[in-house]
């Protein structure tokens, strides 16, 4: 069974990522994570290459809606351009492996905050590559983890049982 058998279906992907979007930041208002960078790498993963690009942009448009920041659009175009870098490496990884979608949120996040550094102009400091690049990435990887790759192989466990 592949990641796309159990998320084919259902809208429960996005629905965990845009809940994850709109609740986190109320419990842990510093923790700013990219809630959507699972949920565009299982897109990268299940759909052809001008639908995750689609699905990038509305992704975007949905974290600028709720950003407190001037340039509307900016995280539309950094999600599209990191998936158009990224497709590149997705057939360096099955998809239906557990660490799969971390590993490529990993890459994910490292690439989109990278992408950051034209709009906020910021300098290259040993603080920024530890904690913006490196352990937000890490961060992410794990969020991935916990709330895509996990639940699939624990409900491909149970399917395996029932």
């Amino acid at each position: 069974m592949q990641i796309k058998d159990i998320y084919s279906y259902s809208m429960l992907p996005f629905l965990t990522a845009l809940s994850c979007q709109l609740f986190f930041p109320l419990l842990l208002p510093k923790l700013q994570l990219l809630f959507f960078a699972p949920y565009l790498v299982l897109m990268l993963y299940r759909k052809e290459l001008l639908k995750a690009l689609w699905h990038g942009l509305f992704c975007g448009v949905i974290v600028d809606l709720f950003a407190a920041t001037p340039l509307f659009g900016y995280t539309s175009i950094n999600y599209v351009v990191t998936l158009l870098i990224l497709r590149t490496r997705k057939h360096n990884f099955f998809e239906d492996k557990l660490g799969t979608i971390p590993l490529m949120t990993l890459l994910f996040s490292l690439l989109s905050t990278f992408l950051t550094l034209f709009e906020q102009q910021a300098l290259f400091s040993l603080r920024w590559i530890v904690t913006d690049l490196f352990e937000m990435a890490l961060l992410d990887a794990t969020f991935a983890f916990i709330f895509f790759s996990l639940p699939f192989h624990l409900t491909k466990k149970i399917r395996k049982v029932i």
